[in-house]
């Protein structure tokens, strides 16, 4: 049973005249957090009308609340066009075949889900950003915008949850009261209201059209009108409260007309104020409320970039490849905050061009209104990054960039700043850093929104770390490593040390990122050039992989046509013990002549410069082809030829033909979107060089200026691998017990000969604990793989074997094994950081040993995730490899993956070649080598 009813009694004054003081139903704390979590979802939010398209919107709208005359009234509401309906009257209408235009919904409390059982996908949803959050769960996949109430705080004192750029709306105190001014923020001037009563038929009566979980518990009986023509209705205080605003939001509503339908309370006081005494044929017919003089009824919170500014940094972008660039050398940096705060939630606020999302391991929000399709209001997140921005703002917006970037904080923010000139001006003349002030400055700008700590100058760049007022964090604890002072840095490489000359920001990001910003590129220098071979490095830059291959042993000439660049690039050279007189000043391409290289930029280490293109800075450059390079002996003809020329590939490639007859691998920059680039891939292809779509997929940038461009590993495959991929590619998958494949003559007879005649003696071998730290198997040898199986793991094995098992790996690894009589192993899935195991049988002689074996477990549904090994006799064997001579066992490593080998008997020795494809982690997120 429900709660008793309380009835007052308030009839002895006119309801005119009553003084109703009602409280917002939750606190003002609870209602700003539902509007944190509200804009955090990423909706889109509410646009006011065109003013060209107002006559479209000269018809009528109905406007439909839950009061009891909505089930006399409802069938009026099938001539209308537009619908807008509320709390319980969306289920209502349904119910009575009619479907909304748009539903609006306020209420923060949440029983207002009980209206939400049916929604539709033709509705649009247009929910307050203060409702509570499972509601927006309740419509996630559905049409929903967002809209921000006004709660009469001053407009410069709006808080600062509301994303810049959204509207706020005025008007009443509930759902029927914003629809009005929501129509009209629409357009819309013919406002038809049903159901909004503010009164129940009778005392002890349904307060609504239809069911409710909210129904009041307190009622009130109140006087309308003077006798001889009063009239006596049941409701509550805060009907009331809401009755008497009603024609205080009419009055703000320019050229606005309302009729209200049905009979009620709200009825009956329009007549009287309106109209004087009135019949009841009268009031079924609807009563008129004319609007008042011009108000606002909306407000944008304030920009944070003024249309002039945003039109200029545009054109920069634009005109400058390089403006918006800087994001990728803040990347270390935005890893140690982001660690401590053990997060991935990350907001690159000011993002560019988006470098910093390209350089991280995972993805990240962005945000920058002069990059279109990421202008839009951004979400908040964990860490907000705002790195090379603020100086770029107007000193009028400021505060209310400020004032975003706070919004959107949840724990920390991190600032850095540049305190002089930039290098770069706009059109209007101005420089870029339109905002130069001293460190101190920015400490007391920054401190009004945010509690400040760790603050960092070096030169004229300034970082700091701020937690915003109100975020979930108040001390970071988290040093941000210092803004980089030095001028060389070491890299690890091949055993020993790269050194590079680092005099600027960018040079000092490029020796950082190294070895982690192209891995394929990593890949092919570890594993596809040799010592000794010539490696042509076309568009070098400062000589970062020139040095790895040189210090490998590779016969490097290293191509960079812009002066600076050029002059580091010998100077790297010379600092690691190679030939600084192999670093070409020369532009590549398909003529042979002079030419102008347009810069993005002076300062070493820069790139994106353009041959042939005109522009405010430009550099005189001879210009030559790969083959009159090699042709005149000034570069030797190279075995592998690496081409990144930002969008000029095509062009450097059709002066190589003599080149590419002999090189056995080229790497090369492929922009997809630029043009040439397609038919360049294809016509490599058509040459005989294999290329791998797996590699392509993992090298594709997923977000950034770069986005879809990627690294293309061009190689000629050797007879031995081409046969190898070949057989994996027409074997056939066996499903039991678990997916494997196994086939024989894996290598072409004659390799398979050379194979067996490079068997090492047993001396060369190293016990399984010594190498790899495995106890308990003394009767098995390990040893790395001969040269003449190197190129297993330049990429195209492990993409043909995961292809062929639809799984996915990073690395792979090769190992010799060597058994002894006397070798056996339990049934085990394998570690977690596999991905596909392949057995390579080396026996001289068919029919000397046997392979491994597949189990089941007796137990049904047992599986292992971590790969232990277990008793043999708690296991089935359901079958066992040959192990023929130039045999290969293959499968997918899962939890039911159970495998091992029985005894092994003999005689002499067994061999065989192991390759593993592997994850870049354990299993558990741990990354491995």
């Amino acid at each position: 049973m429900g709660k008793p009813l309380a009835l007052a009694d308030l009839s002895k004054a006119s309801v005119e005249a009553l003084k109703i003081e009602t409280r917002y139903c939750i606190s003002e704390e609870q209602r700003l957090e539902h509007v944190r979590l509200a804009v955090a979802r990423g909706l889109p939010s509410i646009t006011p009308f065109d003013p060209e398209s107002i006559k479209t919107r000269g018809e009528p709208i109905a406007i439909v609340c839950y009061g009891p005359s909505l089930r006399e009234t409802v069938d009026e509401i099938r001539k209308f066009r537009h619908v807008m309906s509320m709390s319980g009257s969306h289920d209502f209408l349904l119910e009575h075949g009619i479907r909304p235009t748009w539903h609006v919904e306020c209420d923060p409390r949440p029983h207002k889900l009980a209206f939400y059982e049916k929604p539709q996908r033709e509705v649009e949803y247009l929910i307050s950003s203060c409702c509570h959050p499972m509601l927006f769960d309740r419509l996630a996949g559905h049409n929903v915008k967002v809209w921000h109430l006004y709660g009469n705080e001053l407009v410069a004192e709006l808080p600062a949850v509301y994303p810049r750029g959204q509207y706020v709306l005025t008007g009443g105190g509930n759902v029927g009261l914003r629809c009005l001014v929501l129509a009209r923020f629409f357009g819309f001037t013919d406002l038809q209201v049903f159901g909004m009563d503010n009164s129940f038929p009778e005392a002890g009566g349904g307060t609504h059209a239809g069911p409710h979980p909210n129904q009041a518990s307190r009622r009130t009986r109140v006087r309308c009108g003077e006798a001889p023509n009063e009239r006596y209705y049941w409701t509550t205080e805060t009907m009331v409260d809401y009755a008497q605003k009603f024609f205080h939001e009419m009055s703000k509503l320019v050229d606005c007309h309302a009729t209200l339908h049905g009979v009620g309370l709200l009825q009956n006081m329009a007549y009287n104020k309106l109209a004087g005494p009135i019949t009841a044929e009268e009031v079924m017919a609807g009563v008129g409320v004319r609007g008042g003089n011009t108000e606002v009824i909306a407000i944008a919170a304030r920009e944070t970039i003024s249309h002039q500014a945003l039109a200029l940094n545009r054109e920069l972008h634009e005109r400058e490849p390089s403006y918006g660039m800087s994001g990728a050398k803040r990347a270390k940096a935005v890893l140690a905050i982001a660690g401590a705060l053990k997060t991935q939630s990350i907001l690159d606020y000011g993002c560019g061009k988006g470098t910093l999302a390209a350089a991280l391991p995972f993805p990240i929000w962005e945000h920058d209104p002069a990059i279109p399709g990421k202008d839009k209001p951004p979400r908040p997140a964990d860490l907000v990054v705002c790195t090379d921005v603020l100086e770029h703002v107007e000193e009028q917006d400021l505060d209310a960039t400020i004032a975003d970037v706070a919004r959107c904080t949840r724990k920390l923010a991190y600032f850095l700043v540049h305190t002089g000139s930039a290098m770069k001006t706009l059109a209007d003349g101005r420089n870029a850093h339109v905002t130069q002030r001293p460190p101190e400055w920015w400490v007391e700008r920054l401190g009004k929104a945010f509690h400040l700590e760790q603050p960092h100058v070096n030169g004229d760049e300034f970082q700091v770390i701020g937690s915003a007022r109100g975020a979930l964090v108040k001390s970071s604890k988290a040093p941000v490593p210092a803004v980089a002072s030095e001028t060389r840095a070491a890299v690890a490489w091949n055993g020993g040390q790269a050194v590079f000359m680092t005099p600027t920001e960018t040079t000092r990001w490029r020796a950082k990122t190294l070895l982690e910003k192209e891995p394929i590129t990593i890949r092919w220098l570890e594993r596809v050039i040799s010592p000794g071979e010539v490696l042509l490095d076309i568009g070098a830059n400062v000589g970062g992989y020139s040095v790895l291959a040189g210090l490998k042993g590779a016969q490097v000439w290293a191509v960079e046509p812009e002066a600076a660049n050029h002059a580091l690039l010998a100077e790297n050279l010379k600092a690691n013990g190679l030939d600084p007189t192999r670093a070409l000043r020369v532009a590549l391409s398909d003529r042979v002549g002079d030419g102008q290289l347009r810069l993005s930029a002076t300062e070493a280490g820069a790139a994106c410069h353009e041959l042939g293109a005109d522009g405010p800075m430009q550099q005189p450059v001879h210009v030559e082809t790969v083959d009159s390079l090699t042709a005149a002996g000034r570069a030797l003809i190279p075995d592998h030829i690496k081409v990144d020329v930002d969008g000029l590939e095509p062009r450097v490639l059709a002066g190589a033909t003599r080149a590419l007859r002999r090189a056995r691998s080229l790497l090369v920059e492929v922009d997809p979107r630029k043009a040439g680039h397609a038919q360049m891939v294809a016509g490599l292809v058509k040459r005989g060089f294999h290329l791998d779509p797996e590699q392509v997929a993992e090298a594709t940038r997923r977000s950034g200026p770069f986005a879809g461009c990627a690294e293309h590993l061009f190689r000629r495959l050797s007879p031995a691998e081409r046969h190898l991929i070949d057989r994996i590619a027409a074997a056939e998958i066996r499903p039991e017990p678990f997916p494997h494949l196994y086939i024989e003559d894996a290598f072409p007879a004659d390799f398979y000969d050379l194979l067996l005649a490079g068997l090492r003696p047993d001396a060369e071998y190293t016990s399984l604990e010594a190498a790899r730290g495995t106890r308990g198997y003394p009767e098995r040898s390990v040893r790395e793989a001969p040269a003449l199986l190197r190129w297993m793991r330049m990429g195209s094995l492990r993409w043909a074997l995961c292809r062929k098992f639809g799984v996915v790996g990073h690395d792979d690894e090769t190992l010799m094994i060597r058994d002894r009589p006397g070798y056996r192993i339990g049934p085990h899935t394998d570690t977690p950081a596999k991905v596909v195991s392949a057995l390579f049988y080396l026996a001289p002689a068919p029919g000397l040993w046997r392979g491994t074996s597949l189990y089941v477990p007796r137990a049904a549904g047992f599986t292992c995730s971590t790969g232990q090994h277990y008793p043999a006799n708690e296991f089935k064997r359901r079958w066992t490899a040959p192990g023929a001579p130039n045999s290969l066992l293959a499968f997918a490593r899962t939890d039911r993956s159970f495998h091992g080998a029985e005894r092994f008997a003999g005689p002499r020795v067994r061999d065989l070649l192991l390759y593993d494809v592997r994850r870049l982690d354990d299993g558990q997120g741990v990354r491995v080598k």
